[in-house]
């Protein structure tokens, strides 16, 4: 169980998740003075602090910021010239405070992934040909396919993780274009997120959306996803081939179409890209009732797609937070394969979206609704 809050210490919270350790200083206590864990173990140590630092400013700066704001909130019209001079200092502040602060997380989590790979378990994991390439993307693989996630072994070494327990997908508390996994021990986990994606929305694994994505939602098999390694597991204990060598199914076209019915109109693929691969969130009106959809890169997307695709359950937005600030929307793992299966019937479709050539979604026809931080950081050590 992480003890800290990735709301409070999201530095101190990826320390724990990704390492098992509750103080990031141990790090360095429990390696030789000068040695590489020492030295990289105080690196993320003093990551983490100044992450956890720089995230109380930007906090206490937006705290301020709307308690100043209240009174107008409030209607008390008295009150209102103070607070239109704090708007004008306060945006840029809280812009700079945001932009050091996940600086800085990036910075913490490269000297995480440094600080496992000096470890002695992952360098044998290397050694075996199962440790993660870092960096990797979809955009790296020729044409823009995701195969290269789930080439060689990689989908029954994921579904063996998978099937001893406890494997978590979760995003980290400041990007959600951070994805990893995580079975709580702190040792690195010899499987990429992006085999995890893709086999979700093969239909072989499942995913536990009761729980948010930065708490970490548990992975589990399917049926299909048992009857795979069932499959692997008679291969290996009989005379024959290498394990490697057994076709794992995947999604085609053809068995996905029929597994979504009806499939995603084209507005809603469209919204399931946006979704998929951008930042959109569902917020309330600012002066009336009702709701909007904000998205990153100003698509537009309407509210009737989105009410219309968490009937399907599709979609699910993270109400840890509150729709004044935005609720974050997501894929579910049917979301997945529904947006899965329209690509392979409409290929020109994400390939325009890819290009970035219309930056406005049509409404489509109307549906019924669903029931229903700038102060200075010491980098010294402190207990």
């Amino acid at each position: 169980m992480n003890p800290h809050d990735p709301s409070v210490r999201p530095g101190a919270h990826l320390v724990a998740a990704e390492l098992g350790v509750e103080d990031p200083w141990e790090l360095s206590d429990r390696h030789p003075l000068r040695s590489p864990l020492d030295i990289v173990g105080r690196l993320v140590a003093t990551a983490a602090h100044e992450t956890d630092d720089l995230h109380a400013d930007l906090t206490h700066a937006a705290q301020a910021a709307i308690e100043k704001l209240e009174p107008i909130a409030q209607g008390k019209a008295t009150q209102i010239r103070g607070s239109y001079a704090l708007l004008g200092s306060a945006g840029p502040q809280l812009e700079l405070l945001a932009a050091r602060r996940d600086t800085a997380y990036q910075q913490l989590a490269r000297a995480v992934a440094g600080y496992r790979l000096l470890l002695p378990e992952a360098a044998g994991t290397a050694a075996q040909g199962l440790g993660p390439e870092l960096e990797r993307t979809a955009e790296d693989a020729p044409g823009g396919s995701d195969d290269w996630a789930i080439a060689g072994d990689r989908q029954i070494q994921a579904l063996r993780a998978v099937d001893r327990g406890g494997l978590r997908l979760k995003q980290s508390a400041l990007s959600e274009q951070d994805r990893y996994l995580s079975d709580g021990t702190g040792v690195l986990v010899p499987i990429w997120a992006q085999t995890v994606e893709r086999m979700l929305a093969d239909g072989l694994l499942d995913l536990d959306t009761t729980t948010t994505p930065t708490q970490g939602q548990l992975l589990s098999l399917t049926a299909r996803g048992q009857a795979a390694l069932q499959r692997v597991d008679d291969v290996a204990a009989a005379p024959g081939p290498a394990t490697h060598d057994v076709a794992i199914p995947t999604a085609t076209a053809d068995s996905s179409s029929h597994a979504v019915d009806p499939l995603p109109s084209h507005e809603e693929l469209l919204a399931l890209e946006e979704i998929k691969h951008g930042r959109v969130l569902l917020k309330e009106l600012a002066f009336r009732s009702g709701l909007r959809v904000e998205t990153g890169s100003g698509a537009r997307i309407a509210i009737a797609t989105v009410e219309a695709m968490q009937e399907r359950g599709w979609i699910e937005r993270d109400e840890s937070t509150s729709l004044n600030f935005g609720q974050q929307l997501s894929l579910t793992g049917s979301g997945e394969t529904a947006f899965r299966a329209a690509s392979a019937q409409d290929p020109r479709t994400t390939a325009a979206l890819s290009r970035s050539t219309p930056n406005v979604l049509p409404s489509p026809p109307a549906q019924p609704p669903a029931a229903g931080p700038a102060g200075h950081t010491n980098p010294t050590r402190s207990r």
